[in-house]
């Protein structure tokens, strides 16, 4: 099987409702695209989509969170005014807004991650920084198991979608 319809096994097999809709198409390769953009690994990606929305696109959290990669509207907003995005709408009543469309939820995840990235290095303080307030990343939380939990489902994806699979793409 392709890279792609790997993942596609993936998302379906972790949201079994999952809709052709948001994932089929080329959105396997808008995620790796994007991914590759941010210099971070599609799976990690997958593991943070994994763990933030179970990959829900329409996920709402008890905080107002929205989309795949559950970001705050206002956390939205900063990206959109960074990335000078015109076109980014706010969350009102129903319509989830830019952040509940799955392309560009990923999209603005992976700005906000390599933000977290460049900010902290790759590890368990950006993925904290990406998960609560950047501010906040390096207090400690004994309770806390977020960068654990994404780590851990990206070690199972680093074994589902090995690179030396990938690199043979049919």
């Amino acid at each position: 099987a392709t890279r792609d319809a790997k993942i596609v096994a993936h998302i379906v097999k972790s949201n079994p409702s999952a809709s052709i809709r948001d994932f089929g198409g080329d959105f396997p390769a808008y995620l790796v695209a994007e991914s590759e953009r941010h210099r971070i690994d599609f799976r990690l990606a997958m593991a943070v989509i994994e763990k933030e929305s179970g990959w829900v696109p329409g996920a709402v959290g008890r905080h107002g969170e929205v989309g795949l990669m559950q970001m705050l509207p206002a956390t939205g907003t900063l990206v959109a005014s960074r990335l000078k995005d015109e076109s980014f709408r706010s969350p009102r009543g129903r319509d989830l807004g830019t952040l509940g469309e799955a392309r560009a939820s990923v999209r603005y995840g992976l700005e906000y991650l390599h933000w977290q990235v460049q900010e902290f290095g790759i590890g368990p303080v950006s993925l904290r920084a990406y998960n609560r307030n950047p501010s906040k990343a390096r207090v400690h939380r004994p309770a806390d198991r977020y960068a654990e939990d994404v780590a851990a489902r990206f070690l199972v994806l680093v074994h589902v979608l090995p690179r030396a699979v990938l690199a043979a793409r049919d």
